[in-house]
């Protein structure tokens, strides 16, 4: 929902940095926390967000922001879609490299909270159709192996790389660097997905 107000942008950034706060200090808030946080009224989060779904959705496009990224993925339209492939999900690891971990308290919540759910569906939504658009490329330019649809290439990839886990897990567990984590992963997803040169 759009706020009217002249200063909503300046507005709704102030409640997402009041969210973001109280989501790193390891506290998925109420909006009446949030609104308290930020300074502004109940209703005003509200106005800005409609519900708590759409405000905890934007909250993790929020965070990519903050760490200094515009988009979950960059996809150059310029490159052809192979040249793009190591791009795209090195840049992609690198964004969960950095902002995983700000997201863990939302992880946790997921499996009490249904609103949670959809708001992580949300953010979700948008990383997977970076990846739906990089493997239609891929198909368009007759680049993808041959068992695969851009569909299910997409979808296989996905759920193979599950990055806000596998990151986590390979930097905590086995203490890999993020290129160490790169590396491995994109010999993986180049055998299973690209056409052989």
């Amino acid at each position: 929902m759009i706020a009217t107000q002249p200063n909503a942008p300046e507005t709704r950034g102030r409640i997402l940095d009041a969210a973001a706060d109280l989501l790193a200090g390891g506290k998925v808030a109420s909006m009446a926390e949030i609104a308290r946080t930020a300074g502004v009224s109940r209703q005003t989060v509200y106005l800005h967000f409609g519900d708590r779904r759409h405000l905890f959705g934007d909250l993790i496009s929020h965070f990519i922001r903050r760490s200094g990224f515009s988009q979950p993925v960059t996809l150059p339209a310029a490159q052809p879609a192979r040249d793009t492939f190591d791009q795209f999900f090195r840049h992609f690891v690198h964004v969960v490299w950095h902002v995983g971990p700000a997201l863990r308290p939302l992880w946790a919540a997921m499996a009490a909270d249904d609103e949670i759910i959809e708001s992580v569906k949300l953010g979700d939504a948008l990383v997977t159709a970076a990846f739906h658009r990089l493997f239609a490329r891929l198909e368009e330019e007759g680049c993808l192996a041959p068992i695969w649809t851009a569909t299910e290439a997409a979808e296989a990839a996905w759920s193979m790389s599950l990055y806000w886990l596998t990151v986590g897990h390979m930097r905590a567990m086995r203490g890999w660097s993020e290129e160490e984590i790169v590396s491995i992963q994109l010999k993986m997803l180049r055998a299973t997905f690209l056409r052989a040169l």
